[in-house]
Formats: C-alpha cells, structure tokens, sequence
C-alpha cells in the first residue's frame, strides 16, 4: 500500500466457533517461528520486509540418564567437538539425565543415517573418547530413542521497507522478529531482548510511525551485527563441510580457514582465560567479535601457537576421532550385521 496499513486489533475464533474482534492500540506477535500473522496481513496487501537464510542443517538428540551411584564426566571449555562434517556435544541437565546431539548437514545421507539410527548414533558416541565418557553402558543408559528436527534458519523480519513503515500498531518480537541456527544459543535472550526493546519504545514514544521506526532502529542496534557473524559462521561451516565430505577440492581460502579454526578451537580447550573471552560473545554478555579487540585474547592465542606443540597431548582426547571414512564403513559394517 502507498500508505502503511493501521493494525487496530485482531478477530479470533473461539471454540464455540463464534467470532471475536479484539481491539487494542497495539499488536503484538510473539507466535514464534511459525507464525502465521505475517502471512495474513500479506494475503492482506500488507508486505513486511524478510530476510532467511537457511541453515541447511538438521539436529539430532538422544536423552540418556546416569547409572545409580555414577557421576557426571568432569569437563571444561567447549561444551562440544566442532569437527567439520559434524558437531556434537553432551549437555547434562537435573537428576543425573543428559542429551547427547548431533549437528550434520541436511544434504549429507551417509552421516544422518548414522546418527538418526539409535544404535549407529551409540556406536558412534562410543568411537569418540570425550563421548565415550559420557554413554559407556557402565557408566548410563538410554533414556530415549533419537529425535531429529530441522527448519533451522537465519531470520529477520520488520515492519519496514526501505525505512519507511508498511505497517503501524503492529509488532514482531523474539523468534518471529530474529532468529538464527540455535546453535548460537540466541533464542531465549533475543526474546527476552527484543522484548525489552519494545517496552522501551512504546514508553518512549506515543506517535505509531515513530514507535515502529524507533523499534526497528532498537533492534538492528542491538542485535543486528551479531546476526550478521552468526550467519557468516553458518556459511564458513557449509565450506568446511564441503571439503571434508569431498564435495569440492580445498583452495587456499580453505586451507587458511581451516588453520585459523583448528588454532581458535584449540586455544579455547587449552586456555581458559581465552575461552571465557571468546565465550563472553557466544553467549550474549558482549558482541560476538568483541573478542576481537582484546589485546588479553590476542596474546592468549599467540602464547597457544607458541605452546601448541607442547599441549598436543592434553589436547589429543579432547580432538580424537576416527576419519569420515572410517565411521561410514563402520556403520555399513553394522548394518550389514
């Protein structure tokens, strides 16, 4: 429309069936990633600016529970392994039960038929030493089958087009406003953030159009560069993958990439000084990259290139893993039985 649409309220159907029209001088969606808000006031001639990125990657989990009389695996730093065909990591939670998950790329077959299958995905955790710890039938035992889910995607959504509102009296917040793949762990504290923001501006401003571009203005402030860097590191991790699954042949960016993650990723197992700075970012405390301008982490990674040779070996647990080949012929093997 050449004027932005006035949002006054909305109609719901109860269940008795009987319509009821709602009215309020402000609309809020918090519905989530599913919303289907959007897509009405869009049927509507309504058009709201959007961003997606798709993640191109699925999840899947295992719930396992402690034997009686056992005991959580002491663990420090990175809370997984960040290999480059897949990650996973063991999260533990109350009453001595845990998750195990794994992160693969949507278009890897060989790897989701390993991990989607209850025994592959145990035989698997069993062949990396750090997980072993973790499920070894002495030590747990499942408490569930695996559960797979996907849609994981990079999303921005707003009111406006170009800094002008298309719609007024009418908001998005938490994941049907921003999102990215969760495995950055923003979804709860974007929420609760984007929230905030919007209580901030409609406190401070009483006009509809200023109260959207003043919200729209919050949000990229806040939240907008880090998404940015978590949509890069999506996209580094795809070209990671790529090479390790032999889809393409390594170039130089490649080589250097890997490098320099091999380097960050081994800094952060060794030090823990380093871990929390960088840690600081990933969840939500500071910038992403505000690790970037630290002269403390800078020298923190330096001392780590110096000493990696000789931290190899307590690193080697913490990194151990058989070859992509290895694991799939395994799993074949099994199969096979």
């Amino acid at each position: 429309p050449a004027t932005p649409a006035c949002i006054e309220g909305v109609r719901v159907q109860r269940k008795s069936g009987e319509i009821e029209e709602v009215r309020a001088a402000v609309t809020i969606d918090a519905s989530g990633r599913s919303s289907a808000l959007a897509r009405e006031l869009s049927g509507l001639g309504v058009r709201l600016a959007e961003e997606h990125h798709d993640a191109g990657i699925l999840y899947f989990t295992r719930h396992y529970e402690l034997l009686p009389g056992r005991e959580f695996p002491a663990s420090h730093g990175l809370p997984g392994l960040l290999f480059a065909d897949f990650v996973v990591g063991a999260l533990p939670s109350d009453a001595g039960a845990f998750t195990v998950t794994y992160q693969v790329q949507r278009d890897d077959p060989e790897m989701i038929a390993v991990v989607r299958d209850p025994a592959r995905f145990q035989a698997l955790c069993m062949q990396l030493p750090v997980l072993a710890r973790w499920v070894d039938p002495q030590q747990a035992r499942p408490a569930s089958d695996v559960f797979g889910f996907g849609q994981m995607d990079t999303f921005w959504r707003s009111t406006l087009s170009d800094g002008v509102p298309h719609a007024l009296g009418f908001f998005v917040v938490g994941d049907a406003a921003v999102r990215t793949n969760p495995r950055y762990g923003r979804g709860c504290t974007w929420s609760y953030v984007s929230a905030a923001l919007l209580a901030e501006t409609l406190s401070a401003a009483r006009d509809p159009r200023e109260r959207a571009l003043r919200y729209d203005r919050a949000l990229e402030r806040e939240l907008r560069a880090d998404w940015r860097t978590m949509l890069a590191m999506d996209r580094a991790s795809r070209a990671r993958f790529e090479v390790a699954a032999g889809r393409r042949s390594a170039g130089f960016a490649d080589f250097t990439r890997e490098a320099v993650t091999t380097l960050l990723d081994e800094a952060q197992l060794a030090d823990a000084d380093f871990f929390r700075g960088i840690w600081t970012g990933y969840h939500g405390f500071t910038g992403m990259t505000a690790w970037l301008r630290s002269p403390s982490a800078w020298f923190g990674l330096g001392r780590h290139a110096l000493l990696r040779s000789r931290q190899r070996r307590a690193l080697a647990e913490r990194v151990q893993r058989p070859s992509r080949a290895e694991i799939l012929r395994a799993a074949h093997a099994q199969a096979a039985n």
